[in-house]
């Protein structure tokens, strides 16, 4: 198999229409982890009235809409999940490159410390908060 990849890379005739391997498997894997992300992280949350993940429920965390403190609404959902999924997730991958494979966490590392409420990135971006529903209290009963 190695001699006749290495036979049609080398060929010109050939070389156009051949593609690399890791790539098709990087594509797999790629898909994978959007199918599986897209069940826990999208679906869930939004079948249920809590909008929590099945890691939030666990918890006695929910997610809410970080102005009006009302549950997160449909659109704050699928737009956490795009971002986290694309910016947060595969463009480190994407670089392939081991400054922003390490760079990329850390730095999502440092904005969640830094926020007063512990939000992360995707939360900014969202206009989303997570909460937990034991010891929350709304704005209107303060």
């Amino acid at each position: 198999k190695t001699a006749f990849s290495n036979a049609i890379k080398n060929d010109k005739t050939y070389s156009d229409i051949s593609f690399n391997y890791r790539l098709v498997e990087y594509g797999y894997t790629m898909l994978a982890g959007f199918v599986s992300m897209s069940v826990f992280i999208l679906l869930i949350p939004l079948l249920n009235k809590r909008r929590a993940s099945l890691g939030k429920l666990a918890a006695g965390t929910s997610l809410i809409n970080s102005k009006y403190e009302v549950p997160a609404k449909w659109h704050q959902i699928v737009g956490r999940f795009i971002f986290s999924y694309l910016i947060e997730g595969a463009l480190p991958y994407l670089f392939i490159s081991g400054w922003t494979m390490l760079a990329v966490p850390v730095l999502l590392f440092i904005i969640s410390l830094i926020s007063k409420q512990g939000r992360t990135l995707h939360d900014f971006v969202s206009r989303t908060k997570v909460i937990d529903k034991k010891t929350f209290v709304p704005l209107s009963e303060q």
